[in-house]
């Protein structure tokens, strides 16, 4: 019985270096998926020490649909068209301030993480510092909202993972100046292939 389990394995590794070595994707698709909305990006200056910090966020609902539980470890960043790029941290003082706005059963990123049962459904805030000010167009990317994953050989040879990740797309007029009073509009929504 060993002996052909060994077999087995050694089968299994073969045909996986063989589709390396043939440059074959390697994927893991229609796994599982989260259902997700959002409310628009919004601002808040607020006094940190001596000084005024500007914190973008976004308040969010995640659910799981599924029948199996859902191990829950978002990533989230905003792009702007200039290419700056701010992912969403752990700020205490800010969440619980916007916290005043959102509604106070908002999960901060540090208690948000973790399994989500089937039917639950989880309230979420996610914080950014160092916003694209001057932007006009803001694109959301929130990674693990789906099991889906692709593994591709990059450019340099070595192996590239692909994430399947929600991207929604937000415009924003004015200009850097008041941009708490700023209206956010959603453009469109999709899902992407991200690393």
């Amino acid at each position: 019985m060993l002996r052909k389990a060994a077999c087995a394995s050694l089968f299994f590794v073969g045909l996986a270096v063989a589709a390396y070595a043939a440059d074959v994707r390697m994927s893991r698709l229609n796994t599982w998926e989260l259902t997700f909305s959002s409310n628009p990006p919004r601002v808040i200056n607020l006094t940190e020490g001596t000084t005024n910090t500007i914190f973008t966020y976004v308040c969010y609902e995640v659910k799981n649909d599924t029948s199996q539980e859902i191990d829950f470890y978002p990533a989230i960043q905003i792009e702007s068209e200039n290419g700056i790029v701010a992912t969403a941290g752990v700020y205490p003082g800010a969440e619980a301030e916007i916290s005043k706005r959102c509604g106070r059963d908002m999960l901060g990123f540090s208690k948000i993480i973790g399994i989500i049962k089937p039917g639950e459904t989880k309230k979420g805030l996610a914080v950014f510092k160092g916003v694209d000010a001057e932007a006009k167009k803001l694109l959301l990317y929130v990674s693990g909202l789906s099991g889906d994953f692709t593994v591709n050989q990059g450019k340099d040879g070595g192996l590239v993972v692909m994430y399947r990740t929600f991207k929604a797309t937000y415009y924003r007029p004015g200009d850097e100046w008041h941009l708490e009073i700023d209206p956010v509009t959603l453009e469109s929504s999709e899902w992407v292939w991200r690393e």
